[in-house]
């Protein structure tokens, strides 16, 4: 779907989760050209990922932060973002 969406030339993204399912995933969405995968977890299995796509960097921004830090981040953000999205349509 995201393919579809993105008309295959998808060259940027973020995983916010960082486990090897969905740096997989990740990698696979992109267009032909490659591009840039940022995690925020460092995970074992990085290099498997990156061996299915080798045209897409992966970059681990914060390999300090625990997963931990990274959920409640993830849900603060996803929590003010339904709030922003349902003030738009009201």
């Amino acid at each position: 779907k995201i393919k579809e969406v993105t008309k295959n030339s998808l060259r940027f993204g973020v995983d916010t989760i960082s486990n090897l399912e969905t740096l997989k995933f990740s990698v696979q969405t992109f267009g032909p050209a490659g591009g840039k995968l940022m995690i925020v977890l460092r995970i074992d299995g990085q290099k498997e990922a990156q061996d299915l796509r080798p045209d897409v960097k992966i970059q681990c921004k914060y390999p300090q932060l625990s997963s931990a830090v990274v959920r409640w981040l993830t849900m603060h953000l996803l929590r003010y973002s339904h709030f922003y999205i349902y003030r738009q349509r009201n």
